[in-house]
């Protein structure tokens, strides 16, 4: 998935599975890429460049989902929600 990709809603949707199903994240749309580590080592989850293409295209999701007028929050949660039920 590439920045390029988000550009309506379903792309957000997409990229918000992309995190949880495909990344294994339990994420928070407020908490930045770099912040993420793992639970066993404390060390960081991604590299600083894959932090900043994933921290740009959640920024893009934000700016789509406000164009389109869309609770980003919602559409995170039903993402991981469903993952959940599982």
């Amino acid at each position: 998935m590439t920045i390029q990709n988000i550009n309506t809603i379903k792309d957000v949707q997409r990229f918000f599975e992309y995190i949880v199903y495909d990344l294994g994240i339990n994420f928070h749309i407020d908490t930045p890429f770099s912040d993420y580590v793992y639970n066993y080592n404390d060390k960081p989850c991604f590299s600083k460049r894959e932090a900043l293409r994933l921290q740009i295209m959640m920024e893009k999701s934000f700016q789509v989902c406000d164009s389109e007028n869309v609770d980003i929050y919602e559409i995170a949660l039903n993402t991981l929600q469903s993952f959940i039920k599982l």
